[in-house]
């Protein structure tokens, strides 16, 4: 067995959870493996259901029903502009969002 100290302990911790977030902030703009679509007037955002939905009680709800079969699912939100709507994917992947315009 391995005899590591507390600090030791508390850095390979850190390197490992500091190695997922920057992965998750990676998918943000990788959307390869998207599985789902969210469409709102004048914009679509590809994103990773099983990123998201964790995140969010309404995409996991919109998520829980309808989408039988369908290899790429859409969800259509109508109600908010672009604008507002890019800052949704934008805090889930990263934890933070813009508000100055084209970012």
């Amino acid at each position: 067995m391995y005899a590591f100290d507390q600090e030791c302990l508390m850095n390979i911790i850190m390197g490992s959870m500091s190695a997922v977030i920057d992965g998750v902030r990676g998918l943000y703009l990788d959307t390869r493996y998207a599985d789902l679509e969210i469409r709102c007037p004048g914009k679509r955002f590809k994103v990773h259901r099983a990123i998201v939905c964790p995140r969010s009680k309404v995409l996991d709800r919109e998520c829980s029903s309808g989408f039988e079969g369908i290899s790429t699912k859409i969800i259509q939100h109508a109600m908010f502009n672009a604008a507002t709507m890019d800052r949704m994917p934008q805090f889930i992947y990263c934890g933070e969002y813009s508000t100055k315009a084209g970012t």
